[in-house]
């Protein structure tokens, strides 16, 4: 069939609506534009919390357009519907875990939280569904244009709030950027040396985010590279990987610099010996583009090494750090919060209802935050079946790419960032990630090598 050029998008007239608004999505994943609302159960002790705040931003609207022509496309109401026993029995497991999230609710200290908590549930579920279904029908190339432009927009963002040590402004609000300085009340500061400096925040809600959003974006881009062509590959690769690079640098998030760097690694080193062996000055020999990649890279770390503080914020790392110390107590509040109610947890989006009181039995000061790990933050809520079931959920996935050592790294740098964090489930940007990248691994085949 002849096809059609849409502008930069090369699009069939086979191409499906769905497939469209995946695309958008994963353009628009970085942005925060949307409505938030502030009804009583998001305000704890007069305070409002952003997080326990319903909003709806444009991605949902995605989610919801996605989901609305995959309806359209795939439910033939004059032909009668068939289930086969495998998608019967998936079906039935999901309404018992549904179920056992709805009794939770039911018995939670603010079931309207919950509620919400569930919406989101099913929003990303969902989206988890269809990325397995449909990920290996997209065009690679788009899903490749998708991240290049998320992160190409994203570090070039990134650099000038560094170098501005505050919000760009402008249209850059309606994306979702906050206006800030270093002096702004909560803001993210490293402080080393005794000297302050801002971690630009991108469209993000957290350096965090940004340095974890630039990881898995990157190293997407990375695997979709090995299995694309295209003119002009190398070079758009190997520029989005340094300007990305630059700007997880400049976020100063020590986890996602440190997995970054491993990741790179790891994904290289085997290439490299594979290609060249023991003898490798004098079998391998650099083409342009390589050579130019690797001296792109080597000038960054002399770099960071020798003219950025960056290097201060691993070698200043204390126990006493506020960053460390707020991550323990908050650990010590979710072991307090599970053992009230060790079966059922607090209920889906109820950890924050349940903080102050465990932080006033430990009398410590008071953070009201998620716990900054998603396996504490998953058993505080759901308690030891909900538990089990998102072990049981990481263990099928990691059986599924175990044989794929590219996927694996990634799969497993993820998992580390969650140890350190909470966003991949409390934070809209971070749960879309979470759920995109299950998605990408269940439409593995079993066993894939590649």
């Amino acid at each position: 069939m002849e096809k059609v050029r849409i502008g930069f998008w090369l699009l069939n007239q086979k191409t499906k609506y769905s497939h469209v608004f995946f695309y958008f999505l994963l353009i628009f994943l970085p942005t925060q534009f949307g409505r938030h609302f502030w009804p009583d159960f998001s305000y704890i002790y007069g305070i409002r919390v952003d997080y326990l705040s319903p909003t709806f931003y444009f991605t949902d609207l995605l989610i919801v357009l996605l989901l609305t022509s995959w309806i359209l496309e795939n439910i033939n109401w004059s032909h009668r519907i068939k289930i086969s026993k495998k998608t019967f029995i998936k079906m039935a497991a999901f309404l018992l875990v549904v179920l056992f999230l709805i009794l939770g609710i039911i018995i939670s200290e603010s079931p309207p939280a919950g509620w919400y908590g569930l919406i989101k549930f099913f929003e990303f579920s969902f989206l988890i569904s269809y990325t397995a279904k449909n990920f290996r029908k997209l065009n690679k190339k788009l899903i490749y244009s998708s991240f290049f432009i998320g992160v190409f927009f994203e570090s070039l963002l990134t650099i000038f709030q560094y170098i501005n040590q505050g919000s760009v402004g402008g249209v850059m609000y309606f994306l979702g950027e906050r206006s800030f300085n270093p002096e702004t009340p909560g803001i993210a500061n490293a402080s080393i040396n005794g000297q302050l400096f801002l971690r630009p925040y991108g469209t993000f809600s957290h350096p965090n985010v940004l340095a974890a959003y630039l990881f898995i974006s990157m190293y997407l881009i990375l695997l979709l590279s090995t299995r694309l062509n295209f003119k002009y590959k190398k070079l758009f690769t190997y520029f989005i990987l340094f300007l990305g690079t630059v700007s997880i640098f400049l976020s100063f998030s020590r986890t996602a610099i440190f997995i970054w760097t491993f990741s790179l690694c790891m994904f290289f080193i085997p290439i490299f010996w594979k290609k060249t062996g023991i003898d490798f000055v004098k079998k391998f020999k650099f083409k342009a583009a390589e050579s130019l990649a690797a001296f792109a890279f080597i000038l960054v770390i002399v770099i960071v090494a020798f003219y950025s503080p960056i290097p201060g914020r691993f070698s200043n790392i204390s126990l006493s750090d506020e960053s460390i110390v707020q991550r323990e107590q908050l650990m010590k509040d979710a072991v307090v919060i599970f053992n009230k109610n060790f079966f059922w947890g607090t209920g889906l989006n109820n950890f924050l209802i349940n903080l102050p009181p465990a932080e006033k039995n430990l009398h410590q000061p008071f953070y009201l935050q998620p716990v900054h790990n998603i396996f504490f933050l998953v058993i505080a809520e759901t308690g030891i079946p909900g538990f089990t079931l998102f072990l049981i959920l990481l263990t099928a996935i990691f059986i599924r790419i175990k044989s794929n050592r590219e996927a694996l790294i990634l799969f497993l740098g993820v998992i580390f960032l969650g140890l350190f964090d909470h966003y991949f489930l409390t934070l809209q940007q971070g749960q879309i990630l979470f759920s995109l990248l299950i998605g990408i691994a269940l439409s593995f085949p079993k066993n894939a090598q590649r």
